[in-house]
């Protein structure tokens, strides 16, 4: 199988990561089609054997299509920007390609999840959720399908330098930042909907689940953030129950660099992640 030419859409730490394992793949499995940023200086840093045509700035829109006139082609189109990009670009892109979110924060807009759905069935271009840092979606999944889960609840727990919060929550955040206090705090508990607007950049996790966890989705499952200052570890707690007292709890610990929004086992999940989407050829939401 030729390997996939991959579009990097947002230069930041994973698509720093993504395109660097991607030139190291030596095209086996994919290859880079381009990287684009909305700010040109960002490009930069790009290692020097990507060519100038490979680095796409400014516009989205435009320089996408700047780059399909050339000729060239694109075979997945990797989200790793910010939720905005899927909100305002997300089915234009999905009719050229197929489509990997990683912000997955943006799937909460009920209205733009059901016309990335129907765009991709009549495109036939996949809708990639990776599972980044979800732990056991496949199995989730499964049961969701067969409307076996009773309950589905989830906790993140970050170092507060870690958040990039919306009001009300952005407000709290400070006050607890500038605090003595040594104790964690609990910013929300409640829908899983609600928090997407409120934590866009820190809760894609949670918003995996109420896409795996389907039966119940974003108003059912409960997502519960917490902010701390002892660690830079991401703490993720996620707890299923189902019929006849059945109950699955798992809980992951993920290292951080100081104020990182993503921790670091999670960049290779997503590397795993874009590597099965590459062997992939089908329509719908398609978790990897």
């Amino acid at each position: 199988m030729p390997s996939k030419q991959v579009g990097i859409l947002g230069f930041g730490n994973l698509g720093q990561y993504l395109t660097n394992n991607i030139l190291a793949n030596n095209q086996e499995i994919v290859s880079l089609a381009f990287i684009q940023n909305r700010s040109e200086s960002k490009l930069n840093e790009a290692p020097e054997i990507i060519s100038p045509y490979q680095k796409l700035s400014g516009n989205l829109d435009e320089a996408i299509n700047s780059f399909l006139d050339g000729g060239r082609k694109v075979d997945v189109f990797v989200e790793c920007s910010h939720p905005d990009i899927i909100t305002k670009y997300g089915v234009t892109l999905l009719r050229s390609a197929p489509l990997f979110i990683t912000s997955l924060t943006a799937l909460a807009d009920d209205g733009l999840l059901e016309r990335l759905k129907r765009t991709s069935e009549e495109v036939g271009h996949a809708i990639f959720v990776p599972t980044g840092a979800g732990w056991g979606f496949d199995d989730i999944k499964k049961m969701a399908q067969l409307n076996l889960i009773k309950s589905a609840s989830i906790s993140m727990k970050f170092n507060a330098d870690a958040l990039r919060l919306n009001s009300p929550l952005k407000e709290e955040l400070i006050a607890f930042s500038q605090s003595n206090t040594s104790a964690e705090i609990e910013l929300f508990n409640g829908p899983v909907r609600e928090l997407a607007k409120l934590a866009p950049n820190n809760v894609n996790t949670m918003c995996g689940l109420a896409l795996a966890a389907s039966s119940l989705g974003f108003d059912g499952v409960y997502g519960r953030l917490i902010a701390q200052k002892k660690d830079h570890f991401h703490e993720v707690k996620i707890n299923i129950e189902g019929p006849d007292g059945f109950v699955v709890k798992a809980l992951r610990k993920n290292p951080a660099r100081p104020g990182a929004v993503t921790g670091s086992m999670t960049f290779a999940s997503f590397w795993a992640s874009l590597c099965q989407a590459a062997r992939v050829d089908r329509a719908g939401l398609v978790f990897v």
